[in-house]
């Protein structure tokens, strides 16, 4: 498990074994290493496979995430659909922004939020939302509004976003005992 930033994402062919449907595109995924939480990796680089059903991954659209990224088979492959939005600290550190169950709402637990201050302001564009949008996406013990943005003010590090995966989908995957 890795902070990474992306160097190329692109789709390749998956071809289905004969008597078989493959519902998956596939994605070979390139990223520079700027953080390991957990793991080996022997370079500042690391090649993965990446599988979505739904197209391009999420975890795409971020410049900087936490990814979550396994060996099967002598191949590199990336926990389906496990990632965190992360974003540089001041203090050096890495952390995400908001509720840190956003993406595990199933597996809530002890992990909290709390005050992070970021290298750099987190924010994100509200004009076109509503009001009513904005209080669902964007909760007030997270998030303090500037005119037509919102501003993190608070979420958690990476150990404890890897806490949540790791004691949740992570376990019941049989990565983790």
């Amino acid at each position: 498990m890795f902070v990474g930033r992306r160097i190329d994402l692109k789709p390749v062919s998956n071809e289905a074994p004969p008597g078989s449907v493959i519902l998956d595109l596939k994605y070979l995924a390139r990223y520079r290493i700027l953080h390991v939480l957990c793991g080996l990796f022997p370079s500042d680089t690391i090649e993965f496979e990446v599988y979505d059903h739904y197209g391009t991954p999420a975890f795409a659209e971020f410049e900087t995430v936490l990814l979550y990224v396994s060996r099967y088979n002598g191949r590199m492959i990336h926990q389906k659909y496990m990632y965190n939005p992360v974003y540089g600290t001041t203090d050096g550190g890495w952390a995400g922004c908001g509720d840190p169950y956003e993406l595990d709402e199933v597996h809530r637990g002890e992990v909290r939020a709390a005050r992070v201050r970021f290298k750099t302001e987190v924010s994100f564009p509200i004009a076109n939302l509503t009001e009513a949008q904005i209080k669902e996406l964007f909760p007030s013990e997270y998030f303090v509004r500037r005119r037509n943005r919102v501003v993190c003010t608070a979420g958690a590090r990476i150990q404890d976003l890897f806490a949540i995966k790791r004691d949740g989908f992570l376990r019941a995957r049989g990565i983790f005992k």
